[in-house]
């Protein structure tokens, strides 16, 4: 055997290969798998006999050629379209076809709850609570139906100890989703204020987030949470009904609106700082006292090391997000700017911008801030009425 005839033998194998693997995966794929292997066997005995026909009349040469052997031939060539005619089509049309069904692979499988939906609409609450563990037998860690259960429980059962169990089994199930579990055990905690009137179950449930999740975004949310969580005293207060005792007033006659003097008792600055003390006291990681905080040692004492320590502390806090870090470090750069008049100060706060966050939109803002922090200074030199910027509409300062 030559070299050409090995090749050449070679390539037929490996054509031959080919086109029964594609056959086997076209077996694996059809709806029709009998059928195909039915349908090829008939072809493979059509074509031996017209091999052997039509083999024969081609052989002769002449009018037997001519006149049988092509007739012949079309006629085997009719019955193999007709055989395969039906998959031929589908062959053609398929791409077509997939660009609006998507193709013939079936859709994820996932879980209904639009049964149960309907059950707690009639306020069949006990067969809605089955019809979501038969969903969940199927899909066993399915968030949205664990909390559709749980709040069932919890809202219209008013079972906060079974909604309780359900939120366990979300924070058993899903490790690795802060983002769900901190969802979950909020509205636990929600619903421990709301239904169970019970503060220390709604601080537990928040707690929990910082143990499951520590230095993460999602702790540091939690922290704001217990931070201002209402005191058991308030919540006892909303069960009792509220009394109004009237007493007899004598008579007094009013002749004009100047006699009517009204007193309200404001906050001035030096009690708000008492009291935003007090609390970062009990909720040191209280982001919006500490800020609130912050803008006061700025406007009201005038002291611009003082304001940038309580944001200093904020920045340090694990967990914070980057918009936040951001926002603190320009406060301290308008604190620097407006109240002590510090330019290099000001600069290494938007420095740190930068090597905290390089090649990222803040860090250019703040490049781009640090080349006008001159001219910030001329501005605020012209103007004695300090204006410590956008944050205090934000705190509710102004």
């Amino acid at each position: 055997m030559t070299l050409n005839q090995a090749l050449g033998l070679l390539i037929i194998l490996a054509a031959s290969a080919g086109l029964v693997w594609l056959f086997v995966k076209g077996l694996q794929t059809s709806t029709e798998p009998r059928t195909i292997l039915v349908k090829t066997i008939i072809t493979a005995v059509i074509c031996a006999v017209a091999y052997v026909v039509i083999g024969r009349m081609f052989a002769q040469g002449g009018y037997v050629a001519a006149f049988g052997g092509v007739p012949a031939a079309a006629v085997f060539g009719v019955i193999l379209a007709i055989l395969w005619r039906r998959h031929i089509t589908e062959l053609i049309a398929r791409p077509f076809e997939v660009l609006y069904t998507g193709g013939s692979a079936p859709p994820d499988r996932q879980p209904f709850y639009s049964i149960a939906r309907g059950l707690r609409q009639q306020q069949k609450f006990g067969e809605a609570i089955e019809a979501i563990e038969s969903q969940l037998e199927q899909f066993p860690d399915d968030f949205n139906g664990l909390m559709f259960k749980a709040k069932i429980q919890a809202v219209d059962q008013r079972d906060l100890k079974c909604a309780t169990e359900t939120i366990d089994q979300i924070c058993r199930s899903h490790p690795d989703k802060p983002g769900r579990v901190f969802g979950a055990l909020s509205a636990l905690a929600d619903w421990q204020l709301q239904i169970g009137r019970n503060q220390a179950g709604a601080m537990a449930a928040f707690e929990r987030v910082g143990s499951l999740f520590p230095n993460h975004p999602v702790a540091s949310e939690a922290q704001q949470r217990i931070a201002h969580l209402p005191t058991q005293e308030m919540l006892d207060q909303k069960n009792e009904p509220r009394t109004i005792e009237l007493k007899e007033m004598p008579k007094v006659v009013i002749r004009e609106r100047s006699d009517v003097k009204v007193e309200v008792k404001e906050e001035t600055p030096d009690d708000a700082i008492g009291r935003l003390v007090n609390h970062l006291e009990i909720h040191p990681q209280d982001r919006t006292a500490r800020e609130e905080l912050a803008v006061l040692y700025a406007k009201h004492l005038g002291d611009a090391v003082l304001a940038c320590e309580q944001l200093e502390m904020l920045v340090r806090q694990p967990g914070q997000d980057r918009k936040s870090v951001v926002r603190w470090l320009n406060l301290m750069a308008d604190y620097h700017i407006q109240v002590a008049s510090d330019v290099p100060a000001a600069e290494e706060a938007l420095k740190r911008i930068e090597r905290r966050f390089p090649k990222s939109p803040a860090a250019e803002v703040a490049a781009r801030r640090r080349a006008m922090l001159a001219r910030e200074l001329k501005g605020k030199e012209k103007s004695r009425d300090v204006q410590l910027g956008s944050y205090e509409k934000d705190l509710g300062l102004r």
